[in-house]
């Protein structure tokens, strides 16, 4: 089993003569969102950085469309299917093809 500095009790940047965490050390349990998206779209936000992101289009019909910079550009994820990304992320857009497009996010957090 990996042991991770957070599981310690220790924050970032340590303390005393404690090992310190590296900034971009997974701080907790990642961060989750489930729900649904029109087609005008929705912007998720995350509590602080991400270190990785899991987007799953969990409709069974329509297609997801995911943005991670501003809205520039999407990508298309199919009925089912999932994307999984390395990204330092603030925040994303989704948006769905038609009304009551359902998705599940899945995110981990930086200190």
């Amino acid at each position: 089993m990996t042991v991770r500095f957070f599981e310690w009790g220790q924050a970032a940047g340590g303390g005393g003569s404690s090992p310190t965490a590296p900034a971009d050390a997974l701080y907790g349990d990642p961060e989750q969102f489930s729900g649904t998206v029109t087609n005008v779209g929705a912007t998720i936000t995350f509590t602080t950085l991400t270190k990785w992101v899991h987007v799953i289009n969990a409709d069974s019909q329509w297609d997801l469309e995911v943005s991670f910079d501003g809205g520039a550009n999407y990508i298309v994820i199919g009925s089912g299917g999932d994307l999984q990304e390395n990204l330092h992320l603030a925040s994303l857009l989704l948006r769905g093809n038609a009304a009551g497009t359902d998705y599940e996010i899945a995110a981990g957090l930086t200190a």
